[in-house]
C-alpha cells in the first residue's frame, strides 16, 4: 500500500488503528517496528515514527524499552483518529452470490450514515462464523442483518434486523403493512368509481408472511368500514397448492358479465398479483376499465409491463432508520422491538385514481369516524 496524500502520519495513524479495531492485532499483540512501518507504506522514518508517537499518547499502543511497541490492553471504545471513530458496524446480508438491488440500497444507506457518525462497515455473508466474528469485536456498534428463518438470539453487541416481518428476539425495521393496507382501502373509498372490493391472500404460507398480509387485510377493511363498506373476508390464492378457485370464479364472472365492473383486487403481495393479472389478462379482462389490482411490496426481479400499483416502503428510509437504531442503542436507550416505515403508492395503470387517494390512515391507526 502506497500513501499518496499530505498528512501520511494522521493517514498511517488511522490506518493502524482501524487494523486494531478489525482485531488483526489483539490486545498484548506487538505491531510492526516504525522501521518496518516506513518500509511498507513507502514514508519515511520521522513519518512512521509519528504515528506511533500519537498512538501511544493516545493510548491505543504502549512502548517498552526492549519490549517493542504493543496495543494496549484495553482500547478506548470512544477514540478518534483524523475525526473518525474506531467503532465498526457488521452488515450481514443474504448468503447468496450476490446482494440484491433492495440489500445493496440498504448498505448504501448505512455506510453514508456509518461515515457520518464515524464508524466503520465491515460485510460478509451471513453465517454464524460471521456472527461470532462480529460479536467478538470489542469495537463493533452493532450488527445489522435482514430476517431470516432463523431467528438470532441477543448477544453482547447489539443486534437489529429488517425485512418484511419482525425478529422476535431484536429489534427490526419492517413496513406498516396496517397503514399500507389503510392507505389502498381509502383509494377505494375516495375514487367513488368501483362497484366492490375483494382483497386476496396467501395461504399455506410460512406463519411470518401470513401475518403480514393480515394485517394488510385489516388495513384495507379498517379504511372500508369508515366509509360504511364493509370489506369480504379474504380469498386465498396459491398457485402452487393448486388453491385459486374462488379467485378464477370471480374473474369468470366479471367476465361474463355477471359481476358488475369494475372491481377493485387488494393482492397481499406482487409475485400473487402477477399471477392474477396475466389470469386476468388471459380472460380478457380490461385493466382499468373493468378490473383493477392494487399490490404489496416490489421486489427484484418482478418488474414487468403489468399495470400493477404497488404499495412500498422507500429503501432508503429503511437503511436510515437502521443507523437510528444503532445510535440509539450506541446511547444506551431502549430500542423498541418493531420499527414501522410508511408505504406509499407506486402507480402502473391500474387504478383510477386522483390525489386523495394519497391520503394515510389517522395516527393511531384506526378509522378517525366522526372526527
Amino acid at each position: 500500500m502506497k500513501l499518496e496524500r499530505k498528512k501520511l502520519s494522521s493517514q498511517l495513524k488511522e490506518f493502524l488503528c482501524e487494523e486494531i479495531a478489525a482485531g488483526k492485532y489483539p490486545p498484548g499483540e506487538r505491531v510492526a517496528t516504525v522501521r518496518e512501518l516506513a518500509r511498507l507504506f513507502r514514508v519515511g522514518h520521522t513519518t512512521a515514527a509519528a504515528a506511533v508517537r500519537e498512538l501511544v499518547a493516545a493510548g491505543v499502543l504502549t512502548a517498552n524499552a526492549g519490549g517493542g511497541t504493543r496495543v494496549a490492553g484495553k482500547l478506548p471504545w470512544r477514540l478518534k483518529a483524523s475525526g473518525r471513530r474506531n467503532r465498526v458496524l457488521y452488515f450481514l446480508h443474504c448468503n447468496a452470490p450476490t446482494i440484491s438491488p433492495y440489500h445493496n440500497d440498504v448498505l448504501a444507506v448505512l455506510r453514508r450514515g456509518a461515515e457520518a457518525c464515524n464508524w466503520s462497515v465491515r460485510e460478509a455473508p451471513f453465517s454464524e462464523s460471521a456472527l461470532r466474528h462480529a460479536r467478538s469485536d470489542r469495537n463493533a456498534v452493532g450488527i445489522v442483518h435482514a430476517v431470516s428463518e432463523d431467528f438470532t438470539p441477543p448477544g453482547p453487541v447489539p443486534v437489529v434486523c429488517y425485512g418484511m416481518r419482525s425478529d422476535r428476539q431484536n429489534p427490526t425495521v419492517t413496513p406498516d403493512n396496517f397503514r399500507g393496507g389503510y392507505s389502498a382501502g381509502v383509494l377505494y373509498c375516495n375514487s367513488r368509481h368501483y362497484k366492490s372490493a375483494r382483497f386476496i391472500t396467501g395461504t399455506g404460507e410460512q406463519p411470518g408472511w401470513m401475518e403480514h398480509f393480515q394485517e394488510r387485510y385489516q388495513g384495507c377493511a379498517a379504511a372500508l368500514a369508515a366509509c360504511g363498506v364493509p370489506l369480504p373476508p379474504p380469498l386465498p390464492w396459491n398457485r402452487r397448492l393448486n388453491l385459486c378457485g374462488e379467485v378464477e370464479h370471480l374473474l369468470q364472472k366479471l367476465r361474463n358479465g355477471e359481476q358488475p365492473s369494475p372491481i377493485l383486487l387488494f393482492v397481499a403481495n406482487r409475485a400473487m398479483a402477477v399471477e392474477i393479472s396475466l389470469l386476468a389478462q388471459s380472460l380478457k379482462l380490461k385493466i382499468p376499465e373493468e378490473l383493477s389490482i392494487v399490490t404489496f411490496i416490489r421486489r427484484s426481479g418482478m418488474e414487468s409491463h403489468l399495470p400493477l400499483d404497488t404499495y412500498d416502503f422507500n429503501h432508503v428510509e429503511m437503511g436510515e432508520a437502521l443507523i437510528r437504531l444503532l445510535k440509539w442503542a450506541d446511547e444506551g436507550a431502549p430500542l423498541p422491538s418493531r420499527l414501522q416505515l410508511p408505504m406509499t403508492l407506486f402507480p402502473q395503470g391500474s387504478t383510477i385514481s386522483d390525489k386523495r387517494s394519497e391520503s394515510s390512515a389517522p395516527a393511531e391507526g384506526r378509522p378517525d369516524c366522526g372526527k
